[in-house]
């Protein structure tokens, strides 16, 4: 089980990206992509029912390419100081420094949910979930 906290998806302006995964998880149906079996929120958090799978998770992922052949000659502590060039930098749509490509959320705004502060400020965001 996958959980979110409501709260940190909101601040890190990633509703549209979990909302997102929601989607594309439920209508997949391949053996390499994750099954997903349901989901359900309560007032603070996103839960997501998924298999389990076993070994796996984004940093050893990452080890694994800094690990692999090909990169061999990157020396990964001066890239990621910026001590030198990167050989390819995607573009950013968003505005810089943020790598979320998502442009309908407003630039560091208190939001108004339309509720008063009783119960669950963020159910909104979240209807299909």
């Amino acid at each position: 089980m996958k959980t979110l906290k409501k709260e940190r998806v909101v601040n890190m302006k990633q509703v549209e990206h979990t909302n997102d995964e929601r989607r594309m998880l439920k209508l997949a149906q391949h053996p390499f992509i994750i099954r997903m079996w349901g989901t359900f929120q309560d007032c603070r958090n996103l839960f997501m029912i998924m298999d389990y799978i076993e070994g796996g998770n984004l940093q050893n992922g990452s080890d694994d390419v800094k690990n692999h052949p090909w990169f061999k000659e990157v020396i990964w502590e001066r890239l990621l100081s910026r001590d030198i060039e990167t050989p390819y930098e995607p573009p950013i749509t968003s505005g810089v420094g943020d790598t979320s490509q998502f442009d309908r959320y407003p630039e560091d705004k208190e939001l108004d949910y339309g509720i008063s502060g009783v119960g669950d400020p963020y159910g909104s965001l979240f209807n299909d979930f």
